[in-house]
């Protein structure tokens, strides 16, 4: 195995999997709301300091920018945010540990 990313464990997996680190602040607005997301890339290692968390609002507000002629639902501003953001309500990660004041969270990124 080998590091290709600062601050990313990887495998030679077939599938992507990454932690997240984040404080345990952060991971209590993400579980306020189960609709809340966090904002991930495949691209980029993201520090906490630097974890965006998007409310189901402000979740809504991207999808009407994207689509601005297409009625608002909720399937599809699920659907919109199941595809591009990782919805707390999605069962393809799990907590790992706490390490002091952080949570420590294993996803899998299906990209």
């Amino acid at each position: 195995m080998i590091n290709v990313r600062i601050g990313t464990f990887e495998t030679n997996s077939s599938s992507t999997h990454s932690l997240v680190v984040m404080t345990k602040s952060q991971y209590a607005k993400w579980a306020e709301d189960e609709r809340n997301c966090l904002k991930l890339s495949n691209e980029c290692f993201y520090p906490p300091e630097e974890v965006q968390i998007l409310t189901y609002e402000d979740i809504v507000e991207k999808y009407k920018q994207i689509f601005p002629d297409r009625e608002v639902t909720e399937e599809r501003v699920n659907n919109f945010a199941s595809r591009n953001y990782l919805p707390f309500y999605d069962h393809d990660y799990g907590i790992e540990g706490e390490f002091g004041d952080y949570k420590i969270i294993s996803i899998y990124l299906n990209d």
